[in-house]
């Protein structure tokens, strides 16, 4: 611990390396369930389906790796680096990314409920048909990211500039009522 910062633990860091299932079987066993990977070096890392839900990833250096199907939901990704990742078909809900780079990463098909990405880097980023319903995208720079077929629901979209070929079969209004047409 320094300067009153929780660091990651070098065991847990090790043991989400070596197996995603027994990382996960760790967990579940585990009430608590808030570890801490803050400033993790999991560059490259292949966690496929890994369990970090309610994990603390601030600043950790996830570039370039492979989370296809994970769970990050409530995750604490502040200021995370995470270049070229590999989030297609993940669970990101209500997870924090405020400040996070996610420059060219790959988000297709993922669940962005009521996620925080405000002053988030989102350029070249992959985000097709991924689900942004009530997510915070305040001042984020979404600069040639691939928005084709996201529901952008209820998403505050304040100072995040958008040009119109981005813009390509995105739902941006409300919830169709029952018994109305969408």
């Amino acid at each position: 611990m320094l300067s009153g910062i929780v660091m990651a633990n070098v065991r847990d860091i090790e043991r989400l390396k070596q197996s995603v299932d027994d990382w996960n079987r760790w967990r579940a066993d585990r009430p608590d369930r808030g570890d801490q990977l803050r400033g993790a070096n999991l560059l490259r890392a292949k966690l496929s389906g890994a369990d970090l839900s309610y994990v603390d990833l601030q600043e950790a250096d996830l570039r370039e790796a492979w989370l296809e199907g994970a769970n990050l939901s409530h995750a604490n990704l502040r200021d995370a680096r995470l270049n070229w990742l590999v989030l297609s078909e993940s669970n990101l809900s209500g997870a924090k990314l405020v400040g996070a780079d996610l420059s060219n990463a790959n988000l297709s098909k993922a669940d962005l409920h009521g996620t925080d990405l405000t002053d988030a880097r989102l350029v070249d980023t992959l985000l097709y048909g991924a689900s942004l319903v009530e997510t915070r995208l305040v001042n984020a720079n979404l600069e040639r990211a691939n928005l084709r077929c996201t529901v952008l629901v209820r998403a505050n979209l304040e100072r995040a500039p958008l040009k119109l070929p981005h813009l390509w079969h995105v739902r941006l209004g409300s919830t169709p009522r029952p018994g109305r047409p969408a």
